[in-house]
């Protein structure tokens, strides 16, 4: 896939699988899989870009779905 369209492809499967896993998986366990989601995903920002993220680019979701 080209430009940024797997991105969003990506992003909705996370999306739908996260909302699966709230009511199948018990709290804990999916608090740290969301954890553990997050670190990678800023590891793998990270290892591409070769920088840290920005934390001024940081932002939340207004308002929270």
């Amino acid at each position: 896939m080209s430009g940024d369209g797997w991105v969003d492809k990506l992003l909705g499967i996370v999306d739908t699988i996260l909302e699966a896993g709230q009511g199948l998986i018990p709290g804990d366990a999916y608090l740290l899989m969301v954890e553990k989601l997050i670190q990678k995903g800023v590891a793998a920002y990270e290892s591409q870009s070769g920088k840290p993220i920005d934390p001024s680019l940081l932002h939340p979701i207004d308002p929270i779905p």
